[in-house]
């Protein structure tokens, strides 16, 4: 939300028809347009995490994976986020294998089981749909993320398999 100043001169200021002006706008405007929003601005980080910790995409994750989080974070320690919306694909040997949308977690065990990798390597590509914040006057709203926001993790096939 963009503040912007008005000069008003002091003949105008002090009018009736001023304060009547300004008490109409008050009346007729939205909480939610009375009070800044607090993440007007700022967009989130998103981490992916596994049971056992922070996802190395490097390394990747083993096929036997049950679940991922992702965890929207914020540099201000006020405002909090969490994933509205997220698109999983799984790709290996250069196909879509299949997609599943989800939430904040995803639940890998029943997905990569219905797939096989090729040559046992595979890769997620994980699409950013929607995050949700409170704003000030504690309502949620969902924002679409400013710039695509993927994340690719290489999928391995579990070993003894």
């Amino acid at each position: 939300m963009k503040k912007v100043k008005i000069f008003v001169p002091q003949s105008v200021y002090s009018s009736n028809l001023f304060s009547f002006v300004i008490l109409l706008c008050f009346l007729t405007a939205s909480p939610s347009q009375l009070v800044a929003q607090q993440n007007v601005g700022t967009e989130p980080t998103f981490k992916i995490y596994t049971d056992e910790g922070e996802v190395d995409f490097k390394e990747g994750i083993s096929a036997d994976t049950k679940q991922l989080f992702i965890q929207a974070t914020s540099d201000e320690s006020d405002l909090a986020y969490r994933v509205a919306s997220c698109e999983v694909t799984l790709v290996s040997g250069g196909l879509g294998l299949g997609s599943v949308r989800s939430t904040a977690t995803i639940d890998l065990e029943k997905f990569l089981a219905e797939y096989e990798l090729k040559d046992g390597v595979g890769v997620l590509a994980i699409k950013i749909i929607e995050y949700q914040s409170k704003n000030a006057v504690n309502e949620v709203e969902t924002f679409k993320p400013k710039k695509n926001r993927f994340y690719n993790i290489p999928v391995k096939k579990a070993k003894g398999k």
